[in-house]
């Protein structure tokens, strides 16, 4: 193994988190290193949301250690498009740095080809199918180059083959660009 594939991106020990009397993850203990692929598998309501969303410091009421690669995308289940915006600027949000988004057109556009959305680059969010619209949300999460792509349930809302398709083309944008570089861990 090289080191780059040995870097942990992310690290939990010891995670709890309940709402109210109800504990939802306890004693969670897990390691993601570069390279890996990690599916969290069970019930709904067995805290795999919560998961993330502790990962992505979106909920900050748990105990136990987190530590997160400072480079990491997150896409939900929803698309969660601004609808006010075209799919390219949509895109271009996932830029981390405000100046970046403001110029980041020819970048988003290069995403959106990749994931097959050229040419959806300037039409208005609302028009899009369910399966393009997670695939814009998709590119949003990639045109950063994370070193942790965060999924909750990301293709769930879609029909079988869409779903098939998209699980496809994450796989082959994994394998042609890895996620990840050289980045900072935060707690």
């Amino acid at each position: 193994m090289t080191a780059a594939a040995t870097r942990t991106v992310a690290r939990i020990s010891g995670l709890g988190k309940q709402f109210g009397d109800r504990i939802v993850l306890d004693g969670v203990e897990l390691d993601i290193h570069h390279g890996e692929i990690v599916a969290l598998v069970g019930r709904s309501g067995s805290g795999k949301s919560t998961l993330l969303r502790v990962l992505a410091g979106l909920s900050d009421e748990h105990c136990g250690t987190v530590e997160v690669d400072d480079r990491f995308a997150l896409a939900f289940q929803e698309s969660r498009l601004v609808p006010w915006l075209s799919v390219v600027r949509n895109v271009a949000l996932g830029l981390p740095d405000p100046r970046q988004r403001r110029h980041g057109a020819h970048r988003a556009r290069a995403v959106l080809d990749e994931v097959g959305l050229g040419r959806c680059a300037d039409v208005w969010p609302l028009t899009l199918s369910g399966g393009e619209a997670q695939r814009a949300a998709l590119a949003r999460a990639l045109i950063a180059e994370p070193a942790l792509l965060l999924l909750d349930e990301p293709f769930g809302a879609l029909d079988a083959l869409t779903r098939i398709a998209m699980q496809d083309l994450l796989l082959r944008l994994f394998d042609e660009h890895g996620f990840g570089g050289s980045s900072q861990m935060r707690v």
